[in-house]
């Protein structure tokens, strides 16, 4: 293990509670296929939290189906197919299926479930890592340009929150970069680099248009940025955009905090033009405490899915 972490080779022991966090069938074992091999050697109690079955997933379903329209019936199989792989790539892993919880939410209806709803996401997260009590939880990073995977970075940090919870939390990024240098790099050795591969090849469904990519992640060490425990909110914030002043009409900023949500098109947002950058004037109900994020993207999205934007953490 490269970049040692002294506190995560410390849960390397028997007894450990762990818990990752996928936002669809296939990030653990992108992401983590070499720790989770790990972990399950040095005893520890593995649990992965599955949050998407991934039926929104178009392009390779049509490729592989040799369709153009795909209805609710067609996602419903295609999520099935996916959680099946991903039981598959488990069992390489040496995992049961009995490790994975689905949660079935919405592929790519993260963002606006939070925005919309907060109380129907963050409440389950919430009752659900109070009856766990990790000792390490593995996420999706707020850096990663996917929107599931940002969102349920700020989803899972608000629950943390709320459940008065602070596991070892690593951080992982596979649409994007670690911003930074990451805080651990674990290097797989030869039989976890196998073990990883085959169960990446699992993934059928995935590896039709994307298997270079997917399998890039084999001979490379997995890194993962701690998660560092909020601060205090300001008043005003410092967004970390270059915000458009105008041209996209379409643009909005969704502020979340642990108890609340509130959303502006960019036009009626709350904000200062400064020699610094845009700066956001925060609600009074966000600065009572705990993490603060804020999202900038637009109503209307393309083919393109990956955010423009994004989240950012203000406290």
């Amino acid at each position: 293990m490269s970049a040692p972490c002294p506190a995560l080779e410390a849960c390397l022991r028997p007894g450990t509670q762990w818990l990752l966090v996928a936002p669809h069938p296939d990030d653990e074992v992108l992401a983590a296929g070499g720790l989770l091999q790990r972990a399950a050697r040095h005893g520890g109690r593995i649990r992965i939290w599955q949050l998407s079955d991934g039926e929104n997933n178009p392009w390779p379903q049509r490729w592989l189906e040799r369709r153009v329209r795909i209805d609710a019936a067609c996602r419903s199989r295609w999520g099935a197919r996916r959680c099946e792989e991903s039981r598959a790539g488990l069992a390489r892993l040496g995992l049961p299926a009995s490790v994975v919880e689905r949660w079935h939410w919405p592929d790519l209806g993260f963002s606006e479930g939070l925005a919309t709803a907060p109380e129907r996401w963050i409440e389950p997260l919430t009752e659900a890592l109070h009856a766990l009590r990790p000792d390490v939880l593995v996420l999706p990073s707020i850096a990663d340009r996917h929107p599931d995977h940002g969102t349920a970075h700020v989803l899972l940090r608000l629950a943390l929150y709320r459940a008065g919870l602070q596991p070892l939390a690593l951080e992982y990024v596979f649409h994007g970069s670690v911003p930074g240098k990451p805080d651990v790099r674990l290097d797989l050795d030869a039989e976890e680099r196998a073990v990883k591969r085959a169960a990446i090849l699992e993934h059928r469904s995935q590896t039709a248009l994307s298997r270079g990519r997917m399998l890039a992640c084999v001979n490379a060490p997995e890194t993962f940025v701690c998660s560092k425990p909020p601060g205090d909110a300001p008043d005003v914030a410092l967004l970390p955009w270059r915000v458009p002043r105008g041209g996209l009409s379409d643009c909005r900023l969704t502020l979340a905090w642990c108890d609340g949500v509130q959303r502006w098109s960019l036009r009626d947002a709350p904000l200062m033009r400064t020699s610094r950058g845009t700066m956001l004037t925060l609600p009074p109900a966000a600065r009572s405490g705990g993490p603060v994020f804020a999202r900038l993207d637009t109503a209307r999205r393309g083919l393109w899915i990956f955010d423009r934007w994004g989240w950012a953490s203000l406290a």
